[in-house]
């Protein structure tokens, strides 16, 4: 009987590993032990293991040595985390902590897990979507974060951390060459300003052809992408008790980013459940195996044919930030102010055909300003952070959807919205020894809200049937003819539902237990928040009125943890287990080629685990998992059948490891490393209705890194190979069986080898 590839694949890996540990031990300059490792998790720095929270960091460095360089890899690395964003770099990320997501697609919904770049939240998920350079590190903080972080941050945190300007000189170049003609350039310079503060400039540019070909050939390959990127900081010390910072960073984002497959999918009469059909099921009535327009599949892991764009036009992310410390006896005062424009335009051919059956179109623009002021106290025994927060977001959404063009039922959905929102929010969190192990601790956040939205929702017919949209992939202004029906939703028709004002809050209750400076056992109640919306962009056409907002939603969080350092400092394990009671969770429904947001019940609970081992000099070992358990009640599919089921993007289990062994050439300043690191996860539902043909197939990724540099750090030579075993695997699903009868496949990149440089000085 053959074996799995799993097994083989498993085998290969055990294989590298004991290679690793067999390697000579002399002359290694590895440290020996465990360093604290520090965040910010509670808007301070601390230690990883004196706050009760499940938190994973990742260091600028492990970010290098692992081959992370966007955002949403970090998944790689973090227990019960995982995404499945179908547009590529630079667009909306779709992250999942413990289960919670918000699997909508348009970019006026913000998501129940928060995303933070140097203390900003960013409220659209496009702006999240950047590369990673010149990082000092990412938390990832899982259960709810509403004491320090606010309203959506229900699931979690995601808070990536730059490098901040130092009073030393410092620069660094990198460049590297991978598959399909990859090429990045990288560098840093810091530049001392005596005792009046530091500059800092970083940036990146990163360039690479198609990997999936395009079958017909008449649209470029897809999976080409170009970034862009630069950061610039200025830090001011006037005095020993003041420093300010100035930030400005910008990125920029385009190309032929995702590639799309596609199989026929029918529907059961009976169940409502979506399925993949077979060789023989003449479903239509077009032929065996065939979709609703006489289509079989299409495209696979490694090709597409669509025959239409589908590019990122491009994106565009500016954040312009201030933060200022000042230090008042033992108080420090901190202010975080910020503005970040986010803009997307891009086009899809959704039904990745040379047959034109649909496409997309969105051409949208984000405007936020955010500002925190907060106070930290420190009386010894007694700790105090508090403060106030306010937030004005608007975003304005033009989304066009032309349909069946090569058919005589052409029809164009057009989508116009403009929503506005404005927060307040204060904020107190109180730390209090109760003895020298024992610390209680309560937090609690008051919020106001005021959202409105104006959207017009229309399917026109063509202007002219023999050429219906013409100019659809260049602009939004397409030429229309009749209208065939849609609905507009403004103060004249709906009123007061397309607005609201709402107060509510989130808190903490915790309890910690220090038996010593190593350990930390705690456990916490925490209650979150997501804010109330409104549904937008491509959504359901015609959506009744009262249907147009949905309600916020409220988590209640019980959490138990451990923390601790043992075997003389050379092992670290981080545990904790939760269990959430969910109301009104924001969960979308598809029907026909639009959603809508409807508020629904819920339970989650599951666990996560993370060790790090140093068994001898130079060899160090770090291994996660996660497991999680959702229900969620009363989901309708495409069927109308209700019942309760899985939530979207929640795998049973999540699994991840790294093996890194470095050590001296005799003789030699030189330093050799090799490295061994992978990730794998179960199959998960793309949808909250659980079709079958929705089932994101389990997944599994092994990466191999061989490193060369010197003692003194000043150059390091990598060569890597990500996904050792050239397995493209599914990442995400997309339904569209009430279109044409199929659905739409994403998958990750191929086997990719690379080679990297960089010199620092």
């Amino acid at each position: 009987m053959a074996k799995s590839t799993l097994e083989v694949d498993a085998k290969i890996i055990a294989m590298a590993l004991a290679a690793l540990v067999s390697l000579p031990t002399a002359a290694q300059i590895s440290t020996s032990i465990l360093e604290e490792v520090v965040v910010t998790a509670t808007k301070r720095e601390q230690g990883l293991s004196d706050i009760g929270i499940s938190v994973t960091s990742i260091s600028g460095r492990e970010m290098s040595a692992l081959g992370l360089n966007e955002t949403i890899e970090i998944v790689a690395a973090v227990p019960n985390l995982v995404n499945a964003s179908v547009f590529g770099p630079g667009s909306n990320t779709n992250f999942s902590i413990r289960g919670v997501a918000q699997n909508d697609f348009n970019d006026g919904t913000e998501s129940p897990n928060a995303l933070y770049v140097d203390e900003v939240y960013l409220v659209p998920t496009g702006a999240g979507s950047f590369p990673l350079y010149d990082m000092d590190r990412v938390e990832v903080l899982r259960g709810p974060q509403g004491t320090f972080f606010g309203r959506n941050s229900t699931g979690g945190l995601i808070h990536f951390i730059s490098q901040k300007p130092t009073d030393e000189f410092a620069g660094s170049i990198s460049t590297s060459y991978g598959s399909h003609e990859e090429y990045t350039f990288e560098g840093m310079l810091n530049i001392p300003l005596g005792d009046a503060g530091a500059l800092r400039i970083s940036g990146k540019l990163k360039d690479n052809d198609g990997w999936s070909d395009n079958i017909s050939g008449n649209q470029p390959d897809g999976g080409q992408i170009k970034t862009e990127s630069l950061r610039a900081q200025l830090l001011l010390t006037p005095s020993d008790t003041f420093d300010t910072l100035f930030k400005v960073s910008y990125d920029e984002v385009s190309g032929f980013s995702s590639n799309i497959a596609r199989e026929p999918i029918g529907i059961s009469s009976g169940t409502g459940d979506q399925f993949v059909l077979g060789p023989q099921d003449n479903f239509y009535g077009t032929g065996p195996g065939l979709d609703a327009v006489g289509l079989g599949a299409v495209g696979d892991e490694n090709s597409s044919d669509n025959g239409q764009n589908r590019e990122l036009i491009g994106t565009e992310s500016l954040i312009i930030q201030n933060t200022s410390n000042w230090e008042i006896g033992d108080t420090t005062i901190t202010s975080v102010a910020a503005f970040n424009r986010y803009e997307r335009e891009q086009t899809e051919d959704c039904d990745g055909t040379q047959t034109r059956i649909c496409t997309t179109h969105y051409d949208n623009e984000s405007e936020q300003f955010t500002l925190e002021v907060r106070a930290f106290m420190d009386k010894g025994g007694f700790r105090l952070t508090y403060g106030g927060y306010y937030l004005d977001h608007e975003i304005e959404l033009d989304v066009i959807a032309p349909f069946f063009q090569d058919f005589p039922s052409a029809i164009m959905l057009d989508a116009e919205a403009k929503q506005e929102a404005e927060g307040l929010a204060a904020f107190a969190n109180i730390e209090y020894d109760l003895s020298d192990e024992w610390t209680l601790i309560v937090g609690a956040r008051v919020s106001r809200d005021e959202k409105e939205i104006d959207q017009i929702n229309g399917f026109f017919l063509p202007l002219d049937p023999a050429n219906p949209f013409p100019g659809n992939e260049d602009t939004t202004n397409v030429p229309v003819g009749g209208f065939a029906g849609g609905n507009e939703f403004t103060d004249a028709t709906i009123g007061s539902l397309r607005e609201f004002t709402e107060n509510t809050w989130s808190g903490k209750l915790e309890l910690d237990y220090k038996p010593d400076a190593d350990t930390l056992i705690y456990g916490s109640i925490s209650r979150g928040i997501k804010s109330a919306g409104f549904n937008n962009g491509f959504i359901t056409v015609p959506l009744p009125p009262e249907e147009l907002p949905f309600d916020s939603e409220e988590l209640l969080a019980f959490e138990l943890g451990y923390k601790t350092l043992f075997w003389d400092q050379k092992a670290s394990v981080s545990m904790a287990a939760f269990y959430y009671d969910y109301s009104d969770f924001q969960t979308v429904n598809f029907v026909g080629a639009g959603s809508f947001i409807t508020n629904k019940d819920g339970e989650l609970y599951g666990a996560e685990a993370e060790l790090t081992l140093l068994p001898i000099e130079g060899l160090t070992i770090r291994l996660s998992g996660g497991t999680v358990e959702t229900e969620l009640r009363d989901v309708s599919n495409s069927g109308g059948v209700e019942e309760d089921r899985e939530m979207a993007l929640a795998p049973s289990w999540t699994l991840s490891g790294m093996a890194r062994y470095e050590f001296q050439l005799q003789d030699s300043d030189k330093l050799l490393g090799f490295q061994i690191d992978g990730n794998a996860r179960d199959s998960f539902f793309n949808d909250p209705g659980n079709n079958s043909a929705a089932e994101v197939p389990s997944f599994h990724v092994f990466n191999a890194h061989v490193t060369l540099s010197d003692a003194a750090e000043r150059f390091r030579v990598t060569a890597s190979v990500k996904n050792l075993t050239d397995k493209q695997e599914i990442n995400s699903i997309f339904l569209l069986q009430s279109l044409g009868g199929y659905r739409a496949l994403y998958h990750n990149r191929p086997r990719w080898y690379s080679i990297d440089f960089t010199y620092n000085f």
